[in-house]
Parts: C-alpha cells; sequence; structure tokens
C-alpha cells in the first residue's frame, strides 16, 4: 500500500518490503543510489537495494549512519547524530520550551512536565509542521522511559554564568522513589546525576565524564551537602564515568 506524503512526518523513510535480520541497536549504513523522484529513491544496505518512499531532500551516494529502533509492525531507523547535531537539536528544543512554558525559577516546576509541553505545543501550534515533529520526538522518548515513571521534566535555564538545560526522570520503585538527571552546562558540560530516597534517607550519586569537572564536584562536595541536609540528603558521592544517558533529540526514519 502506497503511503501518501501527507501521511509521511517530514525525515520518515519507508521501505517497500520487508527486511529480515535486524535487531534493535544494530547499527547500519545506508546508501542513496538515486535521485528522489515523486517521493521515491533506491538506497543500499547489507548488500541488498530497497525502494523507500521519503519526504527526505536526500542525494545520490549520500551515507546515512542509522541505528535500528524497532523491528514491528516496521523496522523503524533513527540517525544517529553527532555531538554538534544533538547539541544543536537539544538546544533548539530548550529554546522551543523556554518559548512556550517561560524560565526556570518564573514558572512552576510542574510545568517543565513533558506531558504539559506536548498540550501545549498541540495547543499553540497543532499547524506548526515543525513543531508537531517534536510533538512526535517528546512522544516517542516518552514511551521509552522506565516501567514505572511518574514525570519526565524538560528544564532550560539560564543564569550570569550561562545557559544550561537539565533532563529530570522521576519513578517510583516499590516504596522509594528514584530522580535521575541529565544536566548539561555552558560551564561543567555534561553531569549525570541519580538520587533515591528510601526511608533511610536521600542519597546522591554524580558522575560526569571530565576528571577536571569530578575533581571541582568534589572540593565543593561538603558544601552541597550542607546545603541539602534540610532535604534529608545523607550521602553524596561523586565519580568518573560516561554518561549512560546522553540527551536525546534524533530524526526519525521509518523504514
Amino acid at each position: 500500500m502506497r503511503i501518501s506524503p501527507a501521511q509521511i512526518l517530514s525525515g520518515d523513510i519507508i521501505v517497500q518490503g520487508k527486511v529480515s535480520s535486524l535487531a534493535v541497536g544494530r547499527q547500519v549504513v545506508a546508501t542513496v543510489l538515486s535521485t528522489p523522484k515523486d517521493g521515491l529513491v533506491m538506497v543500499s544496505m547489507f548488500g541488498r537495494r530497497f525502494l523507500v518512499e521519503t519526504t527526505l531532500d536526500l542525494f545520490k551516494d549520500q551515507v546515512l549512519n542509522l541505528r535500528v529502533h524497532a523491528t514491528t509492525p516496521r523496522v523503524i531507523l533513527k540517525p544517529v547524530a553527532t555531538n554538534s547535531e544533538a547539541k544543536a537539536a537539544v538546544k533548539i528544543l530548550d529554546g522551543l520550551v523556554e518559548q512556550l512554558v517561560g524560565k526556570f525559577g518564573e514558572t512552576p516546576v510542574a510545568s517543565f512536565d513533558l506531558k504539559e509541553i506536548v498540550r501545549m505545543l498541540l495547543r499553540e501550534s497543532a499547524n506548526d509542521p515543525s513543531a508537531m515533529q517534536y510533538v512526535a520526538r517528546l512522544v516517542e522518548d516518552y514511551s521509552q522511559l522506565p516501567q514505572g515513571t511518574l514525570a519526565y521534566l524538560l528544564i532550560p535555564f539560564v543564569d550570569d554564568e550561562g545557559r544550561g538545560s537539565a533532563r529530570v526522570t522521576i519513578a517510583r520503585e516499590g516504596e522509594d522513589y528514584r530522580l535521575h538527571f541529565d544536566v548539561m552546562t555552558d560551564a561543567l558540560g555534561v553531569v549525570e546525576s541519580t538520587v533515591l530516597r528510601t526511608a533511610a534517607g536521600v542519597s546522591v550519586e554524580m558522575f560526569t565524564a571530565s576528571e577536571d569537572v569530578v575533581a571541582f564536584l568534589r572540593e565543593r562536595v561538603h558544601e552541597l551537602a550542607l546545603s541539602l541536609e534540610r532535604m534529608g540528603v545523607t550521602t553524596i558521592d561523586v565519580a568518573y564515568r560516561k554518561p549512560r544517558s546522553p540527551q536525546r533529540m534524533n530524526v526519525d526514519v521509518l523504514v
């Protein structure tokens, strides 16, 4: 069945036919073999040719680096963004959130909940195709969150020392609560933190891939612990580790 262009989100690629022997997480390289015509283009993947439908502005001999995101009911691939592309996409989304919701510290925290942001986008920008792409991306992100997730917050912030943003996942684990932060700032780069609240108190773990930032945080961990003591924080650990949950904002490619 041919899918009309109106049904295809910008950035989608839909293959005519089945693709076997693919597993979620696998990374594949696709080469564009022809110039797109009437929404159709021939691509090559793992030694086979596929005729695909797309609204992407592709060109012959273009190489696409993709990762398998799902295999049923359709194979879904996503481009593997470079660091600069990912940061640019995150910056665009943060600007959109700030424009819709407001600034952190001046707006109730609940307003930064992903579900509330989607509602605002649907209400304010329902006729904007690019805004609807972000809605689809946000809904996709939410569907990948761990079971038991209570909220997912997207929080851009600005202070005298520069810009930053945080992705906060709030989940319940039995009688305990876990908060996971992915924070990106101009000054410190990416810092990942997990906060676990149990009957024994609140424990905090902080991770970063920069040894300099680890040293900086460790120098100030006592000061931080004192400021958080009134919130029930009993331990704060800082360690060197590459973040496990990089901030996401990729473009969907459906095969």
